[in-house]
């Protein structure tokens, strides 16, 4: 949220709900892991579901200016260092 928050300007009404969403996304992505090495294609079929799913609820949560601008948040696909990589890939 450091770099969300100012990043986007999200309002204190925004701030709890976005919190809420990225932390719930972020724990069911860390549940499907041990998918990626049992059963990849299952993994990358809940994977789809699942980054669909936060993209649109974040698409409803943000402004459109807003959500513009977490789209240019995004770091390259090597970039894995990058704090928002993992909202990403």
């Amino acid at each position: 949220m450091k770099v969300l928050t100012p990043s986007l300007g999200l309002t204190k009404k925004q701030q709890p709900t976005v919190l809420k969403l990225v932390s719930t996304y972020l724990l069911d992505r860390n549940n499907l892991n041990p998918l990626k090495s049992s059963n990849s294609n299952e993994y990358n079929s809940k994977f789809g579901i699942l980054n669909n799913g936060f993209m649109g609820k974040m698409k409803t949560i943000l402004t459109v200016r807003q959500f513009a601008k977490f789209l240019g948040l995004k770091p390259s696909a090597t970039n894995t260092a990058a704090v928002l990589w993992i909202l990403f890939f």
